[in-house]
């Protein structure tokens, strides 16, 4: 029999996903986190608070479910992760990520100006953490209709469009159908 994949809530996932700024919690690993983990398994009477969730790249959560030994390794992470990290939803200008988004959803062009220095330090992984975080910044704030956020969903068509892969490619589709629909919000309601 199949198993049925874990469907998260959208607060536990931002929560989780926040924490460890999109990226796998393993040591090391630089790719970005696509899979939930529970520190103690949902089997074993743990619990879905993002208190007991980490993020993980698919690979790392292969390799922690490989062995009992690894799902405590992976529970040493989170308690580092929880204890060192301030990112929390509720207490989101204290992460030092999202002073930096903060300042640059200001404006139009605070935007520009911080997303091109992101972008010339010629890190991709940095460069979408930080889009993600903003986008993320922006939700929470509901002003994803404005011109920052435009501004912000071109360069996620951008990012997407230069990197190979079919997934890349339909990432910059769903991006580039939000950028139409935030023109057509801001051309009926006149959204600054």
């Amino acid at each position: 029999m199949a198993r049925i994949r874990k469907r998260w809530s959208q607060g536990t996932r931002s929560e989780v996903l926040l924490r460890c700024f999109f990226r796998c919690t393993s040591p090391g690993c630089l790719k970005l986190a696509a899979d939930l983990h529970h520190g103690v398994l949902h089997s074993t009477g743990g619990s879905d608070f993002p208190d007991n969730i980490i993020g993980l790249c698919g690979e790392c959560h292969k390799w922690v479910h490989g062995s009992k030994e690894r799902e405590q390794v992976a529970r040493r992470w989170l308690a580092d992760q929880i204890e060192n990290c301030p990112v929390r939803i509720d207490n989101v200008t204290r992460s030092a990520l999202f002073e930096e988004v903060i300042k640059a959803t200001k404006s139009v062009v605070e935007m520009r100006e911080h997303t091109n220095s992101v972008y010339r330090s010629d890190s991709w992984n940095a460069y979408e953490v930080f889009l993600k975080a903003a986008w993320e910044f922006l939700k929470l704030e509901g002003r994803t209709y404005g011109r920052t956020a435009s501004v912000l969903l071109y360069h996620f068509v951008n990012l997407y469009r230069r990197r190979p892969g079919i997934r890349y490619n339909r990432a910059a589709v769903r991006f580039l159908k939000q950028l139409k629909a935030t023109y057509k919000a801001r051309e009926r309601y006149s959204v600054a």
